[in-house]
C-alpha cells in the first residue's frame, strides 16, 4: 500500500542551536511530497504503517499539495524556520517553543507566522538576515528578491526603480491560502 509519508527526502537543515534536547542533535527534512519531518538520533519516531525506512518524531505539512520542499533555512538561534517549495511560496514557522526534552507535537511546536508566494516558480534557496529580519529568496524564474517576515516585498535585486534595505516598503504578496 502506498504511504503519504513515504517520500524522497530533498533538503535538510540541523537544528545546531538546539542545546537544550537532551536526546540528540535535531533535524529537520523537506520531503517531495510538501511535508516536513523532524528527527532525533536518541529517540524512537512515530508509528507510520507500511513504512519501510526511519520514522520521524514529528511529521508537519509545509507546502501545497503535490509540491516539493525546495528550501529550508533556520536563523542562527534555532528560532525560526523557513521553507520554501515548488510552487513558489515561502512559509515562515516560529519553532522557538520546541521543547523536546519534555513534550513535542507538531501542532504547538511549529507555529505558522505566516505564508506568501513571492515567485511563480520554484524557490531554490531562502537566505535569513538576522541584522534586518529580513528573507532573501531565489527562485527559478531567475529573479531574486528580499522580504519581510512579514510578508512585504522590500525589493527586487537588479530592479531598474532603486531601493533601500532599511525601508521595508513594498507590495505584499500575503496569502492566506498558501
Amino acid at each position: 500500500s502506498s504511504n503519504a509519508y513515504n517520500a524522497a527526502c530533498e533538503r535538510l537543515c540541523f537544528l545546531a542551536g538546539r542545546a537544550d534536547v537532551e536526546e540528540g542533535p535535531v533535524l529537520v527534512s523537506g520531503g517531495s511530497d510538501g511535508n516536513l519531518r523532524v528527527w532525533l538520533t536518541n529517540r524512537p519516531g512515530i508509528n507510520i504503517p507500511d513504512s519501510p525506512g526511519s520514522r520521524p518524531v514529528a511529521v508537519i505539512r509545509a507546502a501545497a499539495e503535490n509540491e516539493d520542499i525546495t528550501a529550508l533555512k533556520t536563523d542562527p538561534t534555532n528560532s525560526y524556520l523557513f521553507t520554501g517549495d515548488s510552487a513558489g511560496h515561502v512559509h515562515v514557522f516560529d519553532i522557538s517553543q520546541i521543547n523536546l526534552a519534555t513534550d513535542f507535537t507538531a501542532a504547538s511546536s511549529f507555529i505558522e507566522l505566516g505564508a506568501w508566494r513571492p515567485h511563480t516558480q520554484a524557490i531554490t534557496t531562502v537566505e535569513y538576515l538576522p541584522s534586518r529580519k529580513l528573507l532573501m529568496i531565489a527562485s527559478v524564474d531567475t529573479d531574486v528578491t528580499l522580504w519581510t517576515l512579514e510578508g512585504k516585498q522590500v525589493g527586487t535585486f537588479g530592479q531598474t526603480t532603486p531601493w533601500r534595505a532599511q525601508s521595508a516598503v513594498g507590495t505584499s504578496w500575503r496569502n492566506t491560502e498558501a
